[in-house]
């Protein structure tokens, strides 16, 4: 359930910064991270 609302948020944001790959590239840093602080709680 989290991480089909995750993917939902990250489609949307991904489609907003589409112009804008410095931003892009930080929004892709910040999802591993999340991924990786998943990952630790399961």
């Amino acid at each position: 359930m989290l991480l089909s609302i995750l993917r939902l948020k990250t489609n949307n944001i991904m489609l907003d910064l589409q112009n804008d790959k410095s931003r892009l590239q930080i929004l892709i840093a910040g999802s591993l991270l999340i991924l990786d602080m998943l990952e630790i709680y399961n």
